[in-house]
């Protein structure tokens, strides 16, 4: 019962994803699942979502699908009892999936490491001979072509669906039976509908093509010691680039060399937010999805922010857009529903028009009528049963809707993308950057009592960082806020003549702005407190922790994330300049009001500090490890980010072409929950499911 409710939702070489209903919030047997077909050593990458009831197979090219799924069919009849899924979990270990095809991945390995396996050198790069072996044998470093369709192939799958070979028969028996004319204006009707299709389909094709002959990237490259501007084609694996902002990454690299660097891979990833990158090597053992890979940088990505090197690791089809451009050329686009709806109803003429027609034909004879004059008849009918223009009707109106997207500046391969389009019936938006404008303001801080950002104009104009003791001593709390703010903080102060601004992600530059508001020196406190290690917000740590040195010879941690979280961490708080233990009740009241704030539309943030005397704490450690104790809270800083212009009414135009709208954020729910209502995306009737939620 298990296999047989198995479906095959889409195929590609190498690729091919199922869904399982019997694998429906079953989340016990994900890592099974993920696990056991893995050990498999031609399955190279598993994923089980257990919200969709879909698993994702990646396996070596050259294995069948039918071996594929017959594999899974069998893991899901020999499916195990909780206790001995607990078991499996247990002995079990983790799988990484490298970039390599062979050692550890590239994500894993020191700069040094990285340097002698390419045989390259950091400072001069490839010699010119050593550079020549190479483009032999790995050569142009251009992306897989997909083959254009010929016109041939676009004019016959312009006939090749049920209707059209209805009336392709029908011509024939017109034309067998003496009806000519009949033949012929069938034959007319069908050249027509392929005509239109054919040129409208033709026309996209030659679009793209000229498209893509406008495209000439270039990258800076050192060889023998020089920094060349060289056309992108030629680099190859060993070659260091140079990355400046701006520039699109010609190749996947490690990176070697970064300062405040930041890449925009949302061609990639599809997340709006710049990742900032740092030549470090992560920690092996561990599966690192392409958006958790921050030393490596990937083709066709964009610089946005800083500078580095990297080394290229990979050229062409061997880059991660390479490789997709290769599974989407031979993928098999789906049959869309008003290709299955033509031939369905096609295939219903073909039965009831046969079914009567033949009928007709039997009476007829028992009637005693002449066997031609009766299979004449029949075969009148059959023909008079074709609807002859309907296929027409819908070419017709799917090239219109070609040329208006044309209009927008939007072009359209296939006529069959305009009804998939129109089929649409949920859409998915992401919030920062898409619904908003990707710019955050300091609207509230909340330390004791709420302050706004106009009150705190040149509050701590005449404080130095040098002539106060912060944190080790009881101290003013929105000061020590401010200050961790600061510290905690990877955005960086440029200067230009007398003028101040910041660069980072948008939402620490806007802590930087309201402490440079409250009359901060921003660069002074850094120094006051250098800082000792980072440890990066982290998707089961939705906070920010960075490790500081005190005058005392002690270590600052300071911490900012996740309210609940954050809160969680906390001991004790600060108020009125004293520390106090923050017991069960404070909490509460905490709670509701990060609840009170989010539910206006607030990013919110909760900042902590901890003194310790140790430097080396492990971060990652569970939150009733001792070092937690030490966290002291401060309060909440809330940030709103613009809703973009229009958005509201776009989404009322998607509502009444009846497309269900979905917003994807990491915020939290109340913050969420009050975006949704502000640009109604939020139904009515989700309010107690959403309320429900917030509750659990």
């Amino acid at each position: 019962m298990v296999t047989e409710e198995l479906q095959k939702i889409h195929e590609l070489r190498g690729r091919v994803r199922f869904r399982a209903p019997v694998l429906y919030r079953a989340f016990h047997l994900k890592d099974y699942l993920e696990g056991v077909l893995s050990r498999n050593g031609y399955i190279k990458k598993v994923k089980v979502n257990p919200l969709t009831a879909t698993i994702l197979l990646v396996f070596k090219p050259d294995i069948p699908v039918e071996k594929i799924e017959a594999e899974l069919k069998s893991s899901l009849q020999k499916l195990p009892s909780p206790s001995e899924v607990k078991k499996f979990k247990s002995e079990s270990k983790p799988v990484i999936t490298p970039l390599k095809e062979e050692g550890p991945p590239w994500h894993t390995l020191s700069v040094e490491e990285v340097l002698k396996l390419l045989g390259t050198d950091k400072e001069r790069g490839l010699d010119r001979e050593t550079y020549e072996k190479l483009f032999q044998k790995y050569g142009s470093n251009i992306l897989p072509e997909i083959t254009p369709r010929t016109g041939w192939e676009i004019f016959l799958e312009q006939i090749k669906s049920v209707p059209v070979a209805i009336l392709g028969v029908a011509a024939g028996i017109s034309l067998f039976t003496g009806g000519v004319i009949d033949a012929l204006a069938i034959l007319c009707v069908v050249g027509l509908n392929a005509y239109i299709g054919y040129k409208t389909e033709a026309e996209a094709e030659r679009t793209i093509s000229s498209l893509k002959k406008l495209i000439h990237p270039e990258a800076l490259v050192i060889r023998e010691g020089k920094v060349k501007r060289v056309p992108a084609e030629t680099i190859v694996p060993g070659d260091i680039f140079l990355l400046r902002p701006g520039d699109y990454v010609p190749a996947d690299g490690r990176i070697i060399e970064a300062e405040r660097l930041s890449i925009d891979e949302s061609a990639l990833t599809g997340e709006s937010l710049p990742v900032v990158k740092t030549e470090k090597p992560l920690p092996p053992n561990e599966t690192y999805p392409l958006a958790d890979r921050i030393n490596m940088c990937f083709m066709g990505t964009l610089v946005l922010g800083g500078h580095g090197k990297a080394v290229a690791v990979a050229t062409g089809k061997d880059t991660e857009i390479g490789r997709i451009q290769l599974s989407l050329a031979e993928a098999r686009p789906p049959e869309t529903s008003i290709e299955k709806q033509l031939d369905e109803m096609g295939t219903k003429l073909v039965i009831i028009s046969g079914a009567l027609c033949g009928a007709v034909f039997v009476l007829g004879i028992l009637r005693g009528f002449g066997f031609l004059e009766m299979l004449n008849t029949a075969l009148s009918l059959a023909v008079a049963a074709v609807p002859e223009g309907l296929s027409t009707v819908a070419t017709t109106t799917l090239a219109l809707g070609v040329r208006e997207m044309k209009k927008e500046n939007i072009v359209v391969r296939r006529l069959s993308a305009i009804e998939a389009l129109g089929s649409v019936q949920v859409m998915c938006l992401d919030k920062t950057g898409t619904i908003t404008e990707n710019h955050m303001t300091v609207t509230e801080i909340s330390c004791g009592k709420p302050y706004k950002p106009e009150t705190l104009e040149n509050k701590y104009l005449n404080f130095f960082p040098d002539s106060q003791i912060l944190f080790e001593q009881a101290n003013d709390e929105l000061l020590s806020l401010l200050a961790v703010c600061v510290l905690c903080n990877e955005s960086e102060v440029v200067k230009n003549g007398k003028e101040i601004s910041f660069k980072g992600t948008p939402t620490e530059t806007a802590l930087l702005e309201i402490a440079f508001k409250a009359g901060l020196d921003i660069e002074a406190l850094r120094k006051a407190f250098p800082r000792v290690r980072i440890v990066h917000r982290a998707e089961n740590r939705l906070y920010m922790v960075t490790v500081h040195h005190l005058p005392s010879g002690k270590f600052l941690y300071a911490i900012k994330g996740m309210p609940t979280q954050v809160l969680g961490l906390c001991g004790e708080i600060l108020r009125d300049g004293r520390r106090y233990p923050l017991d069960e009740e404070e909490r509460i009241e905490l709670t509701n009001l990060n609840d009170q704030l989010a539910v206006r539309g607030l990013r919110v943030l909760g900042v902590a500090f901890g003194i310790s005397d140790d430097p080396g704490i492990d971060l990652d450690l569970k939150e009733e490890a001792p070092w937690c104790e030490n966290f002291v809270w401060l309060g909440f800083v809330g940030m709103e980010d613009p809703i973009r212009p229009g958005i509201k009414d776009l989404i009322s135009l998607l509502h009444q072409a009846g497309i269900r709208t979905v917003m994807i954020t990491g915020d939290q729910a109340p913050t969420a929950y009050a975006i949704g209502k502000g640009i109604n995306i939020i139904r009515m009737n989700l309010l107690f499911l959403i309320l429900l939620i917030f509750r659990t």
